[in-house]
């Protein structure tokens, strides 16, 4: 009888740990998720600019081609201010729904991919000195590779690849080549 009531509050003080891990593992997936939230502008960003590129290619494109030289400033000043309102008026109304959606879609991943004890050694991380300098210090690294003089050997190539790309999607798409490539052209109609 002794072993019978010892296994059973055995089981009832894990079955207690379990429960407080459980609490604990939801606050801190909580507190994860709250300092995730400086990062949601950035994301806002970078899908912002993800869903105009080809349109920004478009637009270059033009104005090298087809503007006369001594007008193409005049002309990429007018489209950069309204590259700006594009993102004014859109990187807030990302960044508000990857608030919304970011608890309900992260807590799922973090609960399966984390323990309790990894979750608060990634805080602590997020939390550190070491963490907030490495993340200041990302735009310059960043903008150091872009513009480290090697990385100018990339422009031809690219440069021919988005040409090859824009040439084929004007074939696969049927559409009339006129030199404006498929960037900005609409499909043909369907019959």
């Amino acid at each position: 009888m002794k072993t019978f009531k010892l296994a059973l509050v055995s089981a009832a003080l894990a079955s207690a740990a379990s429960a407080g891990w459980a609490q604990d593992k939801a606050a801190l997936i909580k507190e994860f998720i709250e300092i995730q939230k400086p990062g949601y502008e950035l994301l806002a960003q970078n899908i912002a600019q993800q869903e105009a590129a080809p349109v920004l290619a478009a637009s270059s494109r033009f104005v090298q081609e087809r503007v006369p030289a001594d007008k193409r400033e005049t002309v990429a000043k007018a489209g950069e201010a309204e590259v700006q309102k594009y993102f004014d008026a859109v990187v807030p109304i990302i960044r508000d729904k990857v608030a919304q959606v970011a608890p309900g879609a992260i807590t799922p991943v973090l609960e399966q991919e984390f323990s309790a004890e990894e979750l608060k050694m990634a805080i602590d991380w997020m939390k550190s000195s070491a963490s907030r300098k490495l993340a200041g210090a990302q735009p310059k690294m960043v903008q150091a590779i872009m513009t480290a003089p090697s990385m100018s050997e990339l422009e031809s190539p690219i440069t021919t690849q988005v040409k090859r790309l824009d040439d084929a999607m004007v074939k696969a798409l049927g559409v009339p080549a006129d030199g404006g490539g498929a960037a900005n052209k609409k499909a043909p109609a369907k019959k």
